[in-house]
């Protein structure tokens, strides 16, 4: 156990950041188990490409941000596409077309909100972003005033971790997918749950509205060593991940339960605001951020913009409750406070978080429904640069609540101008039955990868 500790150790003292630069890459990572994880389906090799590139022309760009992995031992694939837009002026309006990231909460990432972008998800502790696709404008009022709109008629979901259902069964590629019951009692003796898809068509799913603002005012403080933000927005959109609701109902002949999942867009409202000041000093900028966001995942605002049809919404709100089986979704509403103080300067960036959900808590359920990933957490973040060739990551989190604990430690070293080794570690413990991370406390891992850079 003591060389055990020592090898992580050592490995974790030669790693590499998870992404790397943001330039583009393409890198081999093996991953190695700490532990026996609840399920283990995808193989330990895998390989990773991401394009991170800014295109720029006389008076317009290109960005994009495209990320594609390969599992060696299926030869399946997981895909993302967190920002592909095109930017351009007149006179003094900018406006992008395409997928794009809402930067309103500046501290959506860090705790990885799933409301307002998209996560990326390749794994529940991956901490990039996907944007939302339509036209995003902003434009400055008078040098203090600034103000965003967002308008689409199209909607993209969530598409990792994927799931599905064959012979009967919900399966999953990935070991970050909490998975409905295989089986439920019926008069003291179990019976097998048989799944059914009722697939929605496509133009259902991604022919759906959004409409968003923010209003934003920016200071100085009497100093232009402090200047601070003030913002409020608001958003109405589909929810990024499909509501998987279902019916169900007991066959005698065939002795199993049935359950048809019925997949579905439900729209919500997102109201939130946020203030920012920073201060120049000591050696390095101090940045303090806090902010409330609430989410109502029943509003609506208007027949152009209702979410389905009113047999839809009857479908959205199905529920199936019996002595042997459940199937209750929830769409309560989420509010949550969160805070930040961060420092920075030429070589590091150190942040403290805090985040308090004012709401009553969602209990796990990661198929039916969206469950709370924390209550009362604390959380540090450190990004250094020691040298021009190594980095070194700490990612923490801590609920006093549940007593959940997330640890992600990075590191990087880079051989030359073109290539990059190194390592990373990953540890998750979550005592309470009910948290969102219980089904994958066993998912701790030692990772390795080799990358290249062009």
């Amino acid at each position: 156990m003591v060389a055990m500790v020592a090898r992580v150790f050592f490995l974790c003292c030669v790693m590499i950041s998870q992404e790397g630069e943001a330039r583009s890459n393409i890198s081999y990572q093996n991953f190695q188990r700490l532990n026996d994880p609840k399920r283990m389906v995808k193989d330990q090799d895998r390989l990773r490409l991401n394009i991170d590139e800014d295109f720029y022309f006389s008076t317009s760009s290109l960005t994009t941000d495209i990320s594609v992995e390969m599992y060696f031992a299926d030869r399946s694939m997981n895909y993302s596409v967190g920002e592909a837009y095109y930017f351009f002026s007149y006179y003094d309006l900018d406006f992008s077309v395409g997928r794009k990231i809402l930067d309103w909460n500046p501290n959506e990432k860090f705790w990885g909100n799933n409301y307002l972008n998209s996560r990326r998800n390749f794994t529940l502790l991956d901490t990039k972003r996907e944007g939302l696709l339509g036209l995003h404008h902003t434009s400055k009022i008078g040098g203090r005033f600034e103000y965003d709109i967002f308008f689409s008629y199209f909607h993209i979901p969530t598409l990792n971790p994927s799931v599905k259902i064959e012979n009967k069964k919900v399966i999953s590629d990935s070991e970050w997918v909490n998975l409905p019951p295989e089986r439920t009692t019926i008069i003291g003796e179990e019976r097998p749950i048989a799944y059914y898809l009722n697939r929605p068509k496509e133009r259902d799913t991604i022919l759906k509205k959004s409409l968003g603002g923010r209003l934003s005012y920016a200071w100085e403080a009497g100093n232009e060593n402090r200047p601070g933000k003030f913002s409020l927005y608001g958003i109405y959109k589909p929810e990024n991940s499909l509501r998987i609701n279902g019916e169900a109902f007991y066959v005698p002949t065939q002795r199993e339960f049935s359950v048809v999942a019925n997949p579905i867009v439900n729209h919500h409202i997102l109201l939130g605001f946020n203030a920012t000041q920073n201060v120049k000093h000591f050696g390095g900028t101090w940045t303090l951020s806090s902010g409330v966001e609430l989410v109502d995942p029943n509003a609506k605002i208007g027949k152009d913009f209702d979410a389905i049809d009113p047999a839809g919404m009857e479908e959205a709100n199905r529920q199936y409750d019996s002595d042997f089986f459940v199937l209750k979704p929830n769409y309560e509403r989420e509010s949550y406070w969160q805070g930040r103080l961060t420092r920075s300067d030429e070589r590091a960036t150190y942040s403290l978080q805090y985040f308090k959900l004012l709401s009553r808590p969602l209990l796990q359920d990661d198929f039916y429904s969206p469950a709370n990933r924390w209550v009362n957490a604390l959380g540090v973040e450190v990004k250094a640069n020691l040298d021009q060739k190594f980095d070194l990551g700490l990612d923490l989190k801590y609920d006093f609540d549940r007593k959940d604990t997330l640890v992600v430690l990075e590191a990087g070293y880079m051989v030359n101008q073109d290539f990059l080794v190194g390592l990373g570690f990953e540890m998750l413990a979550s005592p309470d039955e009910n948290s969102f991370w219980a089904p994958y406390r066993a998912n701790d891992s030692l990772f390795v990868r080799l990358g290249h850079l062009f």
